[in-house]
């Protein structure tokens, strides 16, 4: 009675670990079932994207999302590095922290960040969040109520996929609920990729940041700046248009931006812009790239660009230190110069460069 699965399926891997993955090609979500070969029906079982869950007789339930991807990881005792054979020390030692981040914990008593989706994606983040004594808990936006947010002192919309968040988006009580959360004192952190590209609509930015005066217009063009290009790609912009927003941008002269549709400010509005695009560029010239709110008693960070902060990019510019400043700004934590020096030796995954 609805649209026919077109699922592209593949179990792969060697005699200790298999990684299960499915991707869904049609237009609407589907849950499934899957049956896998017996010989692993008893093997360990961690969501590498997506939420699994296998029953007493060993078949596994998983909804896949419309055009994305779910891979769950299989392995036949507890995942660790020992089980990925020559495996690099710095590999090593990446993959235990990916494993410690995202592992969880529910006996623990610090104070914990809730993220709507997407938090395996965004390790750094997670691990500074770590660093100033916070959990991750990841809930899917629908499940989301005042009573649930009135536990949480951090809000974490991360948007480089939108299927996530398609229930949550169809009115403005999500919205709603979060602002009434924020005025009580929460802090409220969204990233969203507003690079245009399929899945990622960055909505967030037009249906939640635009109630703390800063959104994103919708199918606006993207920044371009020649003379301030970025390996050599004018779309992606290294940015010393700092604004003056003290503790934000202490300790940093430029960001790396990856390619974004640059925000702007609504009139009147009490949004600070941290990041600009150069006014220098060709396209979205001094549109907002980052911005800072305060609304009631709670604090709002907002950037058109959730690639600043991931692997591989976060070493460029300044954009480390920025994100320690926006944690600790968020948790109300102090950042030093000091601490700001040291995350450059605490990028764990960095050393896979090599």
């Amino acid at each position: 009675k609805g649209e026919m699965p077109l699922i592209e399926r593949m179990l792969a891997g060697h005699e200790d670990a298999k990684v299960l993955y499915l991707f869904n090609w049609g237009g609407f979500d589907h849950p499934l079932s899957v049956t896998i070969p017996d010989a692993y029906r008893n093997w360990t079982m961690t969501d590498l994207r997506g939420t699994f869950r296998r029953d007493d007789d060993g078949r596994i339930s998983v909804t896949v999302p419309s055009q994305s991807p779910v891979a769950c990881l299989l392995t036949r005792k507890a995942p660790g590095p020992d089980l990925r054979t020559g495996m690099s020390a710095p590999m090593t030692a990446a993959w235990k922290r990916v494993l410690e981040l995202n592992a969880a914990k529910p006996d623990s008593i610090r104070p914990k960040a809730l993220w709507a989706a997407e938090k395996r994606l965004f390790p750094y983040v997670l691990d500074r969040l770590d660093a100033f004594g916070y959990d991750s808990v990841e809930v899917p936006p629908e499940e989301w109520s005042d009573e649930m947010l009135a536990r949480y002192d951090l809000i974490v919309l991360v948007e480089a996929n939108s299927n996530p968040y398609k229930k949550a988006f169809k009115d403005g009580k999500f919205a709603a609920m979060v602002k009434r959360r924020v005025e009580k004192g929460a802090s409220l952190l969204v990233m969203a990729c507003s690079a245009g590209t399929s899945n990622a609509y960055a909505n967030s930015l037009r249906k939640v940041s635009g109630s703390y005066g800063v959104t994103s217009p919708w199918g606006g063009e993207l920044a371009k700046d020649k003379a301030s290009a970025t390996f050599g790609d004018a779309w992606q912009i290294t940015s010393s248009a700092i604004g003056s927003v003290a503790p934000l941008t202490e300790g940093g002269g430029s960001v790396s931006l990856y390619a974004l549709t640059p925000m702007t400010a609504a009139k009147g509005s009490a949004a600070r812009a941290v990041v600009s695009i150069p006014a220098s560029a060709e396209r979205g010239a001094g549109g907002i790239a980052m911005a800072a709110a305060e609304c009631g008693k709670g604090r709002v960070f907002v950037s058109a660009d959730a690639m600043f902060c991931q692997p591989f990019r976060i070493t460029e510019a300044d954009n480390a230190a920025l994100l320690l400043n926006i944690v600790g700004w968020l948790l109300r934590k102090d950042v030093t110069p000091e601490m700001r020096e040291a995350i450059k030796s605490e990028l764990f995954l960095e050393g896979l460069k090599e």
